[in-house]
């Protein structure tokens, strides 16, 4: 079968321009973006061929009721009428981006398709321009529609070298134009261009480009401190800790992050605002910092790092890769320069954001070296610094907060320093200290290796509890709860439950079950079976405890079996371990039996 002749994609140009203009970009207003992009790019273009020439961009809004109007020029470099056709007529031709303009570098725009955000505030675009490059080449006028025609015509008029451009603003945006509004949004975009920018609206002129920019750009001066301090609390309508230099020699990067006063999840995404060339590319930037530095706002300029089509993010690429981690490193640096001038500084940064410290030290053994001593823990001898920790007599920690809280009253009691390392990261921040630190004996203790230590009673009292420990076994034995007598402080605790990881797991499976439907209890039950055989639950009476030493002068067994299981509720309360329906039920009537007693005995 002979093949068919090769065809041509239809193009239909009105709908390419549609989506173009009116779906690339996240707002309306990125056409003021793209119009300062294109005339400050033609005078960089201009500024190669001619070093001394000095830039310059006029804006006019012209209020006419009938056909209000937008006028945007500059003295940069033109086009000639061939550049017209190639560059304007042609979406993705770029002068930039095919080096006909010099050092694309220079430039802020590559794609070659910014115009045509235009046409989301006009039906066409009437543009004039002028070759600087070629002296004998005429004016030339060039007018685009939305349609996707335009017509090209060489003028006999005398015009400056440059571009001028006419854009009659759609009825639906000219809300967008009023002189305030112009004012707001060219300066949005373009307040950082090295550049002179005038606008003239609504009777008055102005200069839109600030004098000062919180980076050296060859063309601004940088700010003062006050006002970089301003220009961030103003951006990021935020209060901040500090204000930290940020440069970056491979992604041509340089500016200030500053330092949240307010703890961040690690989830969050900061804001960031970035400029390209002195261009806003956007005040939502993300990723431009590394994962663990969300405690930032980072307000920066770049000259090297590529941006999307749209302009509003930056391209994924070993040079952005390279600007996070130098832009870790100067912070990083920052907070050991604090190490040595502001100790009360730094201990607030990191006491506010220890999460995002924390993984990043879990990341780096230098970084967690430096940090360690100024991470705070909760211990069963008071919150402490892992340099106090670090004095302490064979420490040792626990990976669940509620293990943690069972076993502190008990470590605090017998001046053992327990630590708390169930929170994020903790448990893993002291496996790692333990491994750089093998000398400082820190060890993950479990609740039965902890209660391993707890006292034996002394042999010639032992018997005493025996009738005691008989009855409560017995009590206990429906819970599968095994009894023992032991001396431990605090006195005040009558009964310490501790149970291993399969107890726990099957505790928690079993109370999930009373709440699931028919199958999946069934099948939770099936899952927490299998826990059965490992599943290890001790109950430990407290010898020293008053109420446990007359419990073994109780004779009543029934009696003693109500009390044990009594206290046996109430330490996995105590543990807050949860509880199932039926045991609160046996809590309850275990209470009112109690009760029926003591009033029985009067």
């Amino acid at each position: 079968m002979a093949a068919s002749p090769q065809q041509r994609f239809q193009v239909d140009l009105a709908g390419i321009l549609s989506v173009l203009s009116e779906h690339l970009y996240s707002t309306p207003t990125v056409a003021f973006r793209e119009l300062l992009q294109n005339s400050t790019d033609a005078i960089s273009a201009r500024t190669s061929l001619q070093p001394a020439h000095r830039g310059a961009i006029t804006i006019e809004w012209i209020d006419d009721k009938e056909s209000p109007t937008l006028v945007v020029e500059d003295n940069g470099i033109g086009l000639t009428e061939d550049e017209v056709h190639l560059f304007l007529a042609t979406i993705g031709g770029s002068s930039k981006r095919t080096g006909k303009q010099g050092d694309r570098e220079k430039f802020i725009g590559q794609f070659g398709i910014g115009l045509l955000s235009c046409f989301v505030l006009s039906d066409e675009i009437v543009l004039i321009t002028r070759s600087a490059a070629d002296e004998d080449a005429p004016a030339v006028e060039w007018r685009g529609r939305g349609d996707g025609t335009y017509h090209v015509r060489a003028l006999e008029t005398k015009h400056p070298a440059g571009t001028r451009l006419y854009l009659k603003i759609k009825a639906s945006q000219t809300k967008l134009c009023s002189p305030r509004m112009l004012k707001d949004w060219f300066s949005h975009y373009g307040e950082y261009l090295p550049i002179s920018i005038e606008l003239h609206a609504g009777g008055q002129s102005g200069r839109i480009t600030n004098t000062e920019a919180p980076w050296d750009n060859g063309g601004l001066p940088a700010m003062n401190q006050k006002a970089m301090w301003e220009a961030g609390t103003g951006y990021f309508g935020s209060e901040f800790i500090d204000m930290v230099p940020i440069s970056s020699a491979k992604g041509g990067l340089a500016g200030v992050a500053f330092i949240s006063v307010q703890s961040r999840s690690l989830h969050s995404k900061p804001r960031h605002r970035l400029y390209l060339k002195g261009m806003l590319l956007s005040d939502h930037t993300e990723g431009i910092v590394p994962d663990w530095a969300v405690f930032v706002n980072v307000l920066a300029n770049t000259t090297k790092l590529q941006p999307t089509a749209s302009r509003e993010s930056l391209m994924e690429g070993p040079a952005l890769d390279d600007t996070r981690e130098e832009i870790g490193d100067c912070i990083l640096a920052y907070l050991r320069r604090l190490a040595v001038s502001d100790e009360a500084k730094l201990a607030v940064i990191i006491q506010t954001h220890h999460l995002a410290l924390k993984s990043l030290a879990l990341e780096d053994s230098d970084v967690l070296h430096f940090f360690a001593p100024w991470f705070q823990f909760e211990t069963s001898q008071g919150r402490m610094s892992f340099e106090e920790i670090r004095r302490q007599d064979s420490p040792r920690y626990c990976i669940s907060v509620d293990r943690y809280r069972q076993l502190a009253p008990v470590a605090a009691a017998e001046n053992r320093c327990l630590i708390n390392a169930g929170y994020v990261f903790d448990a893993e921040l002291m496996s790692a200290l333990a491994a750089e630190l093998p000398d400082l004996g820190l060890e993950e203790i479990s609740a039965m290796s902890f209660t391993d230590q707890l006292g034996e009673l002394a042999t010639g009292k032992a018997h005493l509890f025996e009738d005691l420990v008989e009855a409560a076994a017995a009590a206990l034995r429906p819970h599968q709860c095994r009894v023992e007598a032991r001396h431990f402080q605090p006195a005040t605790l009558p009964v310490l439950y501790v149970q291993n990881d399969a107890a726990h797991s099957k505790r928690a499976l079993e109370q999930s079950q009373e709440d699931a439907d028919g199958f999946f209890s069934s099948l939770l039950g099936d899952i927490s079976a299998r826990f059965a055989e490992d599943a290890y639950h001790v109950c430990y009476l407290n010898a020293a405890n008053p109420l446990i030493q007359r419990l073994t002068n109780v004779k009543d067994r029934q009696r003693l079996l109500v009390i044990t299981e009594v206290l046996y509720l109430q330490a996995l309360l105590l543990g807050q371990y949860p509880i199932t329906s039926k045991e609160t039920r046996l809590l309850s009537d275990g209470l009112l039996q109690l009760i029926e007693m003591g009033v029985s005995t009067h």
